[in-house]
Formats: structure tokens, C-alpha cells, sequence
């Protein structure tokens, strides 16, 4: 399940480059090189990264829990061991839909990996430059979306009969004071 060898990504920075770059700078390349270590290898531990990366452990935890909260990789847990695995965007012809909103971008793919097919919902945020930056996501398994958005649609219609209701009360008090 875990790889006994290792591969480490080609592109490595020497000491030089890697300090002149600026500090957000940094902490991409720091997590695109995880992200690369992770998707060449079958599943490696958090000390695995932090020990063939050279990387501290608080680092490592950082960027690994941006890359799961962002559909990057994915945590299977073995008894006490979290090992981490890539996540590979399935070549289906859907592809990707996105839905936009003011400053709000949702993506829509197909996530495949060990543990089946996903529906990967990911939220990006439009900067007043124009950049997005990947706030988070979800994954849904692709057999249970039917049921995750039946219970959406529930909660929803639950949250407007309960609004309707609030307005029919507030209606009601106005209307009692209005008469005094």
C-alpha cells in the first residue's frame, strides 16, 4: 500500500532560487512540490514527505491540508497512519462546468482514485485583480450524489418554510400593533 521507493519530482530549486523568491511564492513551489511527491508515488505518510522533501513537519501538515481541502489529494487512514494519494481528474467527456456568480467561481469535475469516482464541487474566489484563488471543496462519491442533493433540495425547503414562517409571525405582530 505504501511505497517502500520513493520518487522525488525532477524540478527542485536550489537553496538560492527557492530564497529569492517572495514568501507566497515560496509556499507555492513548497506545495507543487508536495503535490508532485504525492502524485509519483502510491501513497506516502506525512513523514515520508517531510523526510525525502527535506521539509519540516509543520510545513508538510500545512500544504497537505490545503491540497486535501482543495480535491488535490485524498487521506486514507490505516489504523493510526494517514497515507496520502493524488487525486486524477477522470478524462471524461463531461469535463468541467463552471457557475459563476459575482465574485465566485464553483467548478464541477469527476474525480477518479482507490476509492472510486467522485463528483468534486471546488470554490474559487475572484480577486479585485481579476485572479481567482481555490478557497476549498467537496467531494461527493459519484453513487451518492442522488442522495447528497435530494438532502440539499430537503434542507433548502425546509430553510424557506421556516423563512415564510418567520415573515407570516412578524406580518401578524405589525398587524396586532398597528391596531392598538
Amino acid at each position: 500500500m505504501i511505497s517502500t521507493t520513493l520518487k522525488k519530482p525532477k524540478e527542485r530549486f536550489s537553496k538560492e532560487r527557492y530564497q529569492s523568491y517572495s514568501p507566497k511564492n515560496r509556499s507555492r513551489y513548497i506545495e507543487g512540490l508536495i503535490k508532485s511527491f504525492i502524485n509519483l508515488n502510491n501513497g506516502v505518510t506525512i513523514s515520508q514527505v517531510e523526510k525525502e522533501l527535506n521539509l519540516h513537519y509543520d510545513t508538510v501538515v500545512r500544504h497537505i491540508d490545503r491540497l486535501e481541502a482543495t480535491g488535490d489529494i485524498y487521506r486514507s487512514v490505516f489504523g493510526k497512519t494517514s497515507v496520502f494519494f493524488g487525486n486524477h481528474k477522470n478524462m471524461h467527456p463531461v469535463g468541467e462546468q463552471e457557475l459563476c456568480f459575482d465574485n465566485q467561481i464553483f467548478v464541477f469535475s469527476i474525480l477518479e482514485n482507490n476509492l472510486g469516482d467522485y463528483l468534486f464541487i471546488q470554490e474559487k474566489l475572484i480577486e479585485p485583480n481579476g485572479a481567482s484563488r481555490t478557497k476549498g471543496g467537496i467531494m461527493v462519491p459519484f453513487k451518492e450524489f442522488g442522495l447528497f442533493f435530494s438532502e440539499i433540495k430537503n434542507f433548502l425547503t425546509k430553510y424557506v418554510e421556516e423563512k415564510e414562517n418567520e415573515k407570516k409571525v412578524q406580518s401578524k405582530r405589525h398587524k396586532s400593533r398597528l391596531q392598538r
